[in-house]
Order: structure tokens, then sequence, then C-alpha cells
């Protein structure tokens, strides 16, 4: 009985977010590549989520194939909150048919503050059709997520 409980505790945690490091090589100019990859289940957070390790550049990459995520917008910053300190960043944001990848590239001073981080949180800033344009999504990074982008951090 403890051996059925225990694997759909641990099936339950599979479902919710499926986490993997890989590691490679760009064989164009050399540069490695470390990539920590989140598939969520849950629809009101973006579906995959990417940090990515580009030689000394870090990206933070996202997607979903829901109404939120095709109105994110790159018309306002969107603002990292790292423990109780604030960053307004430059995104991207590419449509796809179907769904909207966004694309923010991490300056040093988050990555140096992310690496000892005990929470953070993202404001993505998001299209409306009201007068005020713009309402904002906040995202708040499960710690998982955290913890292992540390280790992408500190990987070489």
């Amino acid at each position: 009985m403890l051996k059925i409980i225990v694997f759909l505790i641990s099936l339950f945690i599979v479902n919710i977010a499926n986490a993997e490091i890989f590691q490679s090589t760009n064989a164009f100019d050399g540069a490695k590549i470390i990539t920590s990859y989140f598939h969520n289940k849950d629809l009101r957070l973006p579906r995959v989520c990417i940090f990515k390790k580009y030689n000394s550049e870090y990206f933070l990459i996202m997607n979903n194939a829901n109404k939120i995520s095709k109105l994110a917008t790159n018309l306002e910053p969107y603002r990292f909150k790292i423990d109780n300190t604030i960053y307004s960043i430059s995104a991207n944001t590419y449509d796809l048919s179907v769904k909207k990848i966004l694309s923010i590239p991490l300056p040093p001073q988050i990555i140096t503050h992310l690496s000892r981080a005990s929470k953070a949180s993202i404001q993505i800033p998001i299209e409306n059709d009201t007068k005020f344009l713009i309402e904002y999504l906040v995202v708040d990074i499960p710690q998982s997520h955290i913890e292992e982008w540390k280790q992408v951090i500190d990987m070489n």
C-alpha cells in the first residue's frame, strides 16, 4: 500500500512540471549551451519555460498556446522581482500562428541576483481591449525552477 501511495505522489509531482537540464555545443561557433527546460501542465502559467545559458549570455524563453500568451506584448518592459529588488527588462515577442514566444535576454546583474535568490516573479504586460490597453500577468516562479536555474548558472 505504501508503494502505491509513493508511486501516486511521484506521478502527481511529475505531472505538475517536468524539468530537465540539457547541455550541447553549437557547431557553428563552438559555444556551450546549457538549458533548463520546464513543461508545465497548469494553463495559467507559461506552458514551456526555458532558462538558457549560451556561453556567458542568459535568456528566459516562454511560450504557451493559450489566450494569455497570445496577447503578451513588448510595448512595455517586463519586470523581474527577485527577492525584493525589481528589474525592468525589454523582451522580444514572436508570433507563430497559434502561439506567441517570449524571449527575454537577462543582464548580468539579474543573473548574479538569481544565483542567490530565495524567490522570484515576473510581471508580463498583456494587451487588452480596454481604454488602458495593457494589463499585467504576474507569474511567481516556482522554487524548483529557481533551484534548477541556479544549477545552470553554476555549470561551465
